[in-house]
C-alpha cells in the first residue's frame, strides 16, 4: 500500500530517495487520479478536486494523503531550471546580507582592550 512518511537519511541517500520519488509522484498521482474518474465516471482537474468528490466515501487519512500528493504534483510541474537559478541567485543576495551583518557583529562584539578578544 501506499504511504506517505518522513524519513531521515545520510545527504547521500537523502539525494538519491528525492531523486527517486519524483516518477513516484507523478505514477501515483496519475494512477489514483485516473481510478477516481473512472470509478466516479467523471474528469477531475487534479486528486484534490477528485478528493472533495469522494470525500463521503473516503477515510481522513486517505483524503489527507492524496491531497499532499495532489500538491507535491502541482510543485514538480512548477519547477523548471530558469526557477530554480532565480531562487538560487536570491538565496545568494541573501546570504550575502546575512555574512556581512555576521562579520559587522563580531567586529562590533570584539573588546578592544580585552587580550582574549583582540586580534
Amino acid at each position: 500500500p501506499f504511504r506517505l512518511k518522513t524519513a531521515y537519511a545520510p545527504p547521500e541517500l537523502a539525494s538519491l530517495s528525492c531523486t527517486m520519488s519524483v516518477p513516484l509522484i507523478v505514477e501515483v498521482h496519475g494512477e489514483a487520479l485516473r481510478r477516481l474518474s473512472l470509478a466516479a465516471g467523471r474528469h477531475f482537474v487534479g486528486l484534490r478536486q477528485a478528493a472533495h468528490h469522494c470525500r463521503d466515501e473516503v477515510d481522513a487519512s486517505t483524503l489527507r494523503r492524496l491531497r499532499v500528493v495532489d500538491s507535491a504534483f502541482a510543485l514538480l510541474r512548477h519547477i523548471t531550471q530558469a526557477s530554480c537559478d532565480t531562487l538560487l541567485a536570491d538565496v545568494d543576495l541573501c546570504a550575502k546580507k546575512v555574512e556581512a551583518k555576521r562579520r559587522a557583529k563580531q567586529r562590533h562584539d570584539v573588546d578592544p582592550y580585552d587580550s582574549w578578544t583582540a586580534a
